[in-house]
């Protein structure tokens, strides 16, 4: 089964991991403020303390943050997802960022034996993921 990780449970990312971890789906989710975690956790996910245990506990990653700092602090900051992440590791960049920014983050995961895709996401937010919609 395929293990998965969501980082940023904000406005978007929260619905994300949530719907992960109702789907059955073995989700292990983290958030730099440890009150969004609730929801995901009631929905069946694993909350743990570092970007690194998410990539520890999983072959996939989401990352769902606002800007390209907390995305480069996800990616490489104090016990990082990176630091936690195998090869062959597969991170999702949900957050919208410049093309630059993203070639960055992908070449720093390639570094570590991941892969880093781009995944923006367009819809009707919150709402979309939790009709399924989006």
């Amino acid at each position: 089964m395929t293990r998965v990780g969501m980082i940023g449970l904000g406005d978007l990312g929260g619905p994300i991991g949530e719907q992960l971890a109702a789907s059955g789906l073995a989700t292990t989710v983290y958030d730099a403020v440890p009150a969004a975690t609730p929801p995901a956790v009631a929905a069946g996910a694993t909350a743990v303390g570092s970007p690194a245990e998410v990539a520890a506990a999983s072959d996939i990653t989401l990352i769902c943050v606002r800007t390209a700092e907390q995305a480069a602090a996800v990616l490489r900051g104090e016990d990082s997802l990176l630091d936690g992440a195998k090869p062959g590791h597969v991170v999702g960049l949900i957050s919208t960022e410049l093309p630059d920014a993203v070639r960055e983050f992908a070449d720093l995961a390639a570094g570590h034996g991941a892969t880093l895709v781009d995944t923006p996401a367009a819809g009707t937010g919150a709402a979309g993921v939790r009709a399924h919609t989006m």
